[in-house]
């Protein structure tokens, strides 16, 4: 099974990091974000039938027919969210379609594909040997029947495989970052350049224009043609098989990651994820996750509790608006809602300090990761983007696309083991756990090599909230979607 998903690896990072920047690779990028679209179907179709292959195969282990099911219920509750709170239908879609096109292309443009694609097969191939490691470790630990040592294992392997994961996620973040400061820049000395333009003495011009008059514009003959500057760098979309040939330099930023010339390299992002940054990369591979998860759940809590508030409003022990905090706590429900608002904040604060949002600002200034987590949290709150944040669609799509290989993948190895039990003396819930196993192992696989692509669509919306003209330029339409939403959320 490992051997599959590792090809579909292979394949999915071709189909994914090889597309060339600029126009050029527009067709490859709307291929690829399409196919990672159709999954989302056909996840709704995949885990079904793992759960009934399992029921039916194993009939005295159907109790783990119900995790397939759980996976099912998600993306159905999901899918109904999205429904009841779009402003449009395919909404989401066709802004997931159109951000993924952006960040392939960002990424292709700031890192160089070819050397990028090289570090991509690279980890892979040693999260291959991890997963492997760690799929062992869970065997024999249930081979022994110990439940203590099958959970040092499964939390043992999670981070590490999490920490592998986080090192593409810290390049392609890198990456992001790199280009969006580089369009500061660019959009700073333009203003700089109007600004100057607009206070240049207008009499020589004047002069000139009655001593040789012509009917070229004022603008034309007024312009010094020396210090304009292309929007776009040329180079950006020009594929890196060629030899580079000389360019004068540009002024060297902040981080390692860029050349003299003022390109990011894929080079100095990685050193700087094994070396320096080492630490906050383990982290976030720990901990980034969960607090995905947390700040999620209290997103929906917060959602349920307004509205249920707003529907009983006349009661006041619904919702927070009622609620009275200085009370001596003789009333139960006092105590209650006062150990719930102390959870929130315990809850609140672990996700500042801890979310994954904050790889970017660790590639790019060398912070470490809560400091990271907490700027990036400060950032988000005052720019308004928390609401695009939450509402984008990204982890579950990469996740319907890991799903439905991983039970593809896992109902065809649990067939062959259904037909070898006989000989091979097994048991159901052996051949239920060597599934589960399988489709643990194959799916983290899987996420690994979509991670590049989360990762870039979250530095994304970090960094148009750092700099939110940047987009105005290369991506309007993008920018203007951003803009309307977080000027929305400010109001």
């Amino acid at each position: 099974s490992l051997v599959l998903a590792f090809g579909a690896t292979l394949a999915s990072a071709r189909l994914l990091y090889r597309t060339t920047g600029g126009g050029d690779g527009d067709d490859a990028r709307h291929i690829a974000s399409q196919i990672v679209m159709a999954f989302s179907p056909v996840s709704l179709a995949v885990n079904p039938l793992l759960a009934i292959c399992i029921y039916f195969k194993t009939p005295r282990a159907t109790v783990y027919a119900m995790i397939p099911l759980a996976f099912l219920a998600k993306d159905l509750w999901a899918m109904r969210r999205w429904r009841t709170t779009a402003s449009t239908a395919g909404g989401r879609h066709a802004f997931f379609q159109a951000i993924t096109n952006m960040a392939l292309d960002v990424l292709s443009r700031s890192l160089r594909r070819s050397s990028f694609f090289r570090i991509v097969v690279t980890i892979l191939c040693f999260q291959f040997f991890v997963v492997w490691w760690w799929w062992g470790a869970l065997k024999g630990a249930l081979g022994h029947g110990s439940g203590f040592w099958f959970l040092v294992a499964f939390l043992a392997g999670k981070w590490a495989s999490g920490t592998v994961a986080r090192v593409l996620g810290f390049v392609a973040s890198g990456g992001i970052t790199s280009w969006f400061v580089q369009q500061s820049i660019i959009m700073e000395e333009m203003d700089k350049l109007k600004d100057s333009q607009k206070s240049a003495p207008t009499t020589e011009e004047e002069t000139t224009e009655n001593e040789t008059p012509s009917n070229m514009p004022e603008e034309y003959r007024s312009a010094n043609a020396d210090a304009y500057q292309p929007v776009l760098d040329i180079d950006e979309g020009i594929d890196d098989d060629y030899e580079e040939e000389d360019v004068p330099s540009r002024p060297k930023l902040w981080t390692d990651g860029w050349t003299d010339s003022g390109t990011s390299t894929v080079k100095g992002f990685l050193v700087s994820a094994l070396t320096v940054s080492f630490g906050s990369v383990a982290q976030c591979g720990l901990l980034g996750g969960l607090a995905q998860f947390v700040w999620s759940v209290l997103r929906n809590v917060e959602a349920a509790t307004t509205g249920f508030s707003q529907r009983f409003e006349s009661s006041s022990r619904f919702g927070f608006r009622g609620m009275q905090i200085g009370r001596d706590g003789s009333d139960g429900t006092s105590v209650v809602w006062n150990a719930l608002i102390r959870a929130r904040s315990m809850a609140r604060n672990f996700v500042r300090s801890h979310t994954d949002l904050a790889m970017c600002q660790v590639a790019a200034y060398y912070k470490s990761f809560q400091r990271a987590a907490q700027d990036v949290a400060i950032l988000v709150d005052d720019s308004g983007v928390e609401p695009i944040i939450h509402d984008d669609i990204t982890t579950h799509m990469c996740a319907c696309v890991c799903g439905s290989i991983s039970g593809a993948i896992t109902m065809f190895i649990g067939l062959i083991l259904v037909h070898h039990q006989s000989n091979d003396k097994m048991g159901d819930t052996t051949v239920a756990q060597s599934m589960l196993l399988a489709f643990i192992m194959c799916y983290t696989l899987l996420f690994t090599v979509m991670e590049p692509l989360r990762a870039a669509i979250k530095a994304i919306y970090v960094c148009f909230a750092q700099h939110p003209r940047s987009l105005s330029q290369s991506f309007p339409l993008i920018f203007h979607r951003l803009s309307r939403i977080s000027e929305a959320n400010l109001v």
